[in-house]
């Protein structure tokens, strides 16, 4: 099945978009120089034409984030759990890809010393293959397999280390 993309154009259209965004942070223990604290965020969004009640066109789905973060004299450690749900509401007409719901875990860590600090980052831990909702459309696949079928969403970063080095002055 060879798939045309409707050919569209700039218009203003009526919409209704609502959501929700929820962000808390929490000390869990504070003794001995030790700080250990809990945050976390909660986004829901959603948006649809008034006219015809269909999705618009990149919203990202509900997502939360949660992070234990450890301070302890000059250091700081952190690991971070995101968690998206499925991308299920999407806009037909842009022929925009629907997307797995995932689970990342990254962990940082950074030292500070005087205007020196050193950190350490492993974002995706395990490795997850996911698809971004709001990463964009895979064109170059979609060309290269014939223009068939459904258009796909970029895939998303896999595990990486990051290491910096910061001078403040």
């Amino acid at each position: 099945m060879h798939v045309t993309k409707p050919l569209l154009q700039f218009t203003n259209i009526d919409a209704k978009l609502y959501g929700l965004e929820i962000q808390g942070r929490t000390p869990i223990l504070i003794a001995n120089r030790h700080e250990l604290q809990l945050s976390s965020r909660l986004a829901f969004t959603r948006g649809e034409r008034a006219d015809s009640g269909s999705s618009l066109y990149h919203i990202m789905p509900l997502n939360l984030s949660l992070a234990l973060e450890h301070r302890y004299a000059n250091w700081t450690s952190a690991v971070q759990v995101s968690w998206v749900d499925s991308k299920d509401q999407v806009d037909p007409l842009r022929m925009e890809a629907e997307t797995a719901g995932y689970t990342l875990v990254d962990l940082d860590t950074s030292y500070s010393l005087q205007n020196l600090t050193l950190s350490l980052g492993i974002s995706n831990l395990f490795d997850r293959q996911y698809d971004l909702p709001l990463g964009g459309t895979n064109y170059a696949g979609w060309l290269a397999g014939g223009m068939e079928g459904q258009m796909e969403s970029l895939p998303g970063e896999g595990r990486s280390v990051d290491i910096g080095i910061r001078y403040t002055f």
